[in-house]
């Protein structure tokens, strides 16, 4: 296996950040091809996430200690707003599956050793939103009884789980989890976000990191790759970054099947091009300006945790509150861009099977996640800008 960690960072020397979008941007076609497939067995399909595994997606954050690249959070943002334009829940799971891989990094380096030893290609989910959780501490780790997780995207390919609580994050590996198949959902059906289920299962002290560390960039991935600057951003805008990258990689797939049809077709009332409706020029010009918005938002946040990371700063609250307006108002704009073409009144839309209706389902679906959502960001931004107490939060 060492010789093997050893031929990836010789290939991983050579290949750039714009190699892998470039690779990510050649599957759209692909992607959207599998797009009913993947939604119809409710996960990435096997063929894809080989597609992925072979062409280094995975590994674009990875630590190269471990056979991965090491690109930075801005690299996997990038990928995920290409997958998007061929399929949402492939492209919602090519920004978490690298940015878990990226979290592995965060922990005590004994644990990495267990995570990567065996397979520098072990993929893991995570786990954070409570259904039932009973955690306590026992010795110098924790014992976790009778939990359940809900909205674990990518677990049926994971062989470890972060357990994400109010305490901290907790690596653990496949023996001590259940994958309860409950998610039947009307978007990102594809992502297989299920629940994940513990009954009884004890942390050691070398697979958690604290909330404080998390929140503090303290982590000691910080210690551990210290060229690294995104190890000494917040845990929670990293995170942020990848779940509005996909939801705008949907958002541009809904452009371009948009532009497809309206320059491909004829209009039934005028039985004239459908790209001579003024009506379809504005739509679209307004909601491809709000793509590109919503991009920028991405890029400027990726650019703004590096040079946080590289100056050893650490954000203060009103800087945190402004970089999550960022991320709730990108999303705002890409699912508002897809739903005002999503009623231009292109009938093929209504159809379950159409990549028009399914890619508006997905980015609607992305919309409702607790991260992307926009009051109470909003809120949090002009609270820390008018120096109001702010509520407790560990999204912040």
């Amino acid at each position: 296996m060492g010789g093997e960690i050893m031929n990836i960072e010789a290939v991983s020397s050579q290949t750039t950040p714009e190699d892998l979008i470039r690779a990510a941007r050649d599957m759209i076609p692909t992607l959207r091809e599998r797009a009913a497939h993947c939604e119809q067995i409710r996960k990435i399909p096997q063929e894809t996430w080989n597609d992925f595994r072979d062409a280094k997606l995975l590994r674009a954050a990875q630590p190269r200690k471990f056979g991965g690249f090491e690109f930075g959070i801005d690299t996997i943002a990038e990928i995920g707003m290409e997958v998007g334009r061929g399929c949402g829940s492939s492209a919602w799971m090519a920004g978490q599956w690298p940015g878990h891989q990226f979290m592995v990094g965060y922990l005590p380096l004994e644990a990495q050793h267990e995570y990567w030893d065996s397979n520098p290609d072990t993929m893991s989910s995570t786990a954070s939103a409570v259904a039932k959780l009973n955690i306590e501490p026992e010795g110098d780790g924790w014992r976790i009884k009778d939990s359940q997780m809900r909205f674990s995207s990518g677990c049926d390919y994971a062989e470890w789980i972060h357990f994400i609580t109010m305490h901290g994050l907790c690596l653990i590996p496949k023996s001590d989890f259940e994958v309860v198949d409950d998610w039947y959902v009307s978007g990102l059906r594809g992502t297989g976000s299920k629940s994940i289920v513990i009954k009884d299962a004890y942390v050691p002290p070398h697979r958690f990191v604290s909330l404080e560390q998390l929140k503090m960039c303290s982590t000691p991935g910080a210690e551990i790759y210290p060229d690294n600057p995104y190890y000494r951003a917040p845990f929670n805008l990293v995170v942020n970054q990848l779940l509005l990258s996909a939801t705008i990689g949907m958002a541009r797939g809904v452009l371009d099947i948009f532009e497809e049809r309206v320059t491909g077709r004829i209009n039934l009332h005028t039985f004239e091009s459908a790209a001579l409706s003024s009506g379809a020029q504005m739509r679209f010009a307004e909601s491809h300006a709000e793509v590109t918005a919503a991009m920028m938002y991405v890029r400027h946040n990726c650019q703004q945790m590096k040079e946080w990371g590289e100056a050893n700063h650490v954000p203060d609250q009103a800087e945190r509150a402004e970089a999550r307006r960022n991320v709730a108002y990108g999303a705002l704009l890409a699912v508002r861009a897809a739903e005002r073409l999503l009623t231009a009144g292109d009938a093929k839309g209504m159809y379950e099977d159409h990549p028009l209706g399914r890619l508006g389902r997905d980015v609607h679906m992305a919309g409702l996640q607790a991260n992307l959502t926009w009051d109470e960001p909003a809120q949090s931004f002009s609270r820390a800008r008018w120096g109001v107490e702010q509520p407790l939060s560990y999204l912040t």
